[in-house]
């Protein structure tokens, strides 16, 4: 086995100003090697230091193969191996980024990422499963031999054929959205993993606005909780990607109800867990003032609306039952009469994470009033 993998590296080390490492039938076409060489399909990868204490080893037991394959790198590693120095540094330099070209081309495109992490930019993944797989190997081994920690592949659903090659190396998944997968290898053997969790909560958030008669923006809907007992209640609903809290009040307010309504402030919030497939639930009860007031329902999910006396608001005796909603309509009040303030956000710039995409330079800091 020494022997075949032996033959291997000396024709990839000799190949290595080729356009990409020899196939099987480019092994067979070299007649130097012996017949018990051609029977694997795989040449083996090898750490970079590996690599450097191999390829000196191997070019000082075939030396002729590499003096009529890659001259260049001949001369570098055997005036390294006899002290010779009339070796030109233009030659060193050729050998060296011939080698070097060579290794980076099987290499996935990736970033390493503030956690000494590996992220692979999808667009640069092979089409074909082999290559993909063959790619992949080699990065892993780079990577390792680097010290390198979390590796995450994101893998679109156009390429979704790749996902079981990347399952078989070891990867896992992590999470999944509509157009792709997103995968992780942990590398090091002796560090327990701590890539984060896929994400454990979902935001939602309901909206008290109130008109200047002490009547609060009502809603009943065609489905959900709510509907089951034929409750009124203030428009709700999740916020999107890349939403904040006031952003999403006014969007939901707004498509409810046809109201156009300003974010005031957060007056509370709820966590709860074990919603929608095991997640989590942050639930934020903001104040809104409306800039609008003709009522138009959405007709999809609304099925009646009103502006609603604050007072029968809170009267409905689901609400009087539920102690989280008796508190919930406690602050209400309290606010109205201006005994609660809640909380209020202030649009702040960071200047540590200023330039990535998961924390953009507006952060919303919600706090008491100073």
């Amino acid at each position: 086995m020494r022997l075949i993998t032996e033959f291997l590296l000396v024709a990839m080390l000799c190949s290595l100003k080729s356009k990409a490492f020899p196939t099987l039938q480019s092994l067979r076409n070299q007649k130097n090697l012996p017949r018990a060489a051609l029977f694997s399909s795989k040449v083996l990868s090898f750490s970079p230091q590996q690599r450097i204490q191999r390829s000196t080893k191997l070019v000082t037991r075939h030396p002729a193969a590499f003096q009529r394959n890659n001259p260049a790198f001949f001369r570098l590693t055997m005036s390294k191996q006899n002290g010779i120095q009339e070796l030109s540094a233009a030659a060193k330099e050729e050998a060296r980024a011939a080698y070097n070209e060579q290794m980076e081309k099987h290499v996935v495109p990736h970033r390493i990422d503030t956690y000494n992490g590996v992220i692979i930019d999808p667009a640069g993944l092979s089409e074909a499963p082999n290559e993909f797989k063959n790619n992949l190997e080699a990065s892993l081994e780079e990577w390792i031999a680097d010290s390198r920690k979390g590796v995450w592949l994101k893998i679109p659903l156009s390429r979704s054929v790749l996902v079981p090659v990347a399952a078989g190396l070891g990867f896992e998944f992590h999470h999944a959205e509509r157009d792709y997968v997103m995968m992780t290898r942990w590398l090091p053997t002796d560090l327990p993993n701590t890539l984060p969790e896929s994400a454990t909560h979902q935001i939602g958030v309901g909206a008290f606005v109130m008109n200047d008669n002490n009547e609060i923006l009502a809603v009943k809907e065609h489905s959900g909780p709510a509907a089951v007992f034929d409750i009124w209640k203030v428009p709700t609903g999740l916020i999107h990607r890349g939403e904040h809290l006031g952003e999403a009040a006014v969007r939901e307010v707004a498509e409810e109800t046809g109201v156009r309504a300003a974010f005031d402030r957060v007056l509370t919030f709820r966590h709860a867990h074990g919603f929608s497939f095991g997640v989590s639930d942050l639930f934020f009860v903001v104040k809104m003032h409306p800039e609008t007031f003709e009522l138009s329902a959405q007709e999809s999910e609304i099925r009646d609306l009103r502006w609603m006396p604050i007072q029968e608001y809170i009267a409905q005796d689901h609400y009087k039952a539920s102690p989280l909603h008796s508190m919930i309509n406690e602050i209400l009040i309290g606010s109205i009469e201006g005994k609660y303030q809640g909380i209020e956000g202030s649009a702040l710039e960071s200047a540590i994470r200023p330039g990535d995409s998961r924390a953009p330079k507006i952060n919303m800091l919600y706090h008491c009033n100073l």
